[in-house]
């Protein structure tokens, strides 16, 4: 499941990461998103489907909080023991814990939610791309939405991530 490949709070490159498929998931509150990719590596090709998910979001007092998608995941998942034990693990890593009550009931809307298919032909910045002997001790770079072929995100995307 989606949930149970849920990694990147633990430290993992990607946020979701299965041995069919990967998703590194980013969020932008800018009216032309934009990601912020760290490390270097982070948009790598890889041998299995691998999507970069841009959610583009905007302030909404009457919009959906981090509260209310966490319940309801949690209500999704209670049934399914490994899985929402997964999820808490998981979710105990991330920056949730962290927000105050107030940051945890702030409404946001979802203006978009585009991918981009992440393989040797994608135009981003990976470690292939520069040059032998060039020096670096870490990367941090950032991707604007309007500048690669996003493609809308639909259900059976979710149903299925590693399906091209």
């Amino acid at each position: 499941s989606v949930v149970h490949s849920w990694v990147g709070p633990k430290g993992d490159l990607h946020d979701f990461e299965n041995a069919l498929w990967h998703i590194e998931v980013k969020q932008s509150m800018l009216p032309d998103p934009v990601a912020h990719v760290h490390p270097i590596s982070q948009l790598e090709p890889i041998d299995i489907p691998f999507n970069l998910v841009v959610i583009s979001l905007s302030r909404d007092e009457t919009g959906e909080n981090i509260q209310s998608i966490i319940d309801e995941i949690r209500g999704n998942i209670a049934s399914q023991p490994d899985v929402s034990d997964h999820f808490e693990e998981v979710l105990s890593q991330s920056v949730y814990p962290r927000l105050s009550q107030m940051q945890k009931l702030e409404g946001y809307s979802i203006k978009k939610i585009g991918r981009l298919e992440i393989n040797g032909d994608t135009n981003v910045l990976h470690p292939t791309q520069i040059l032998t002997g060039v020096q670096y001790d870490d990367i941090f770079w950032k991707l604007r939405y309007s500048d690669h072929p996003f493609v809308e995100i639909d259900e059976e995307f979710w149903m299925n991530p590693g399906a091209m």
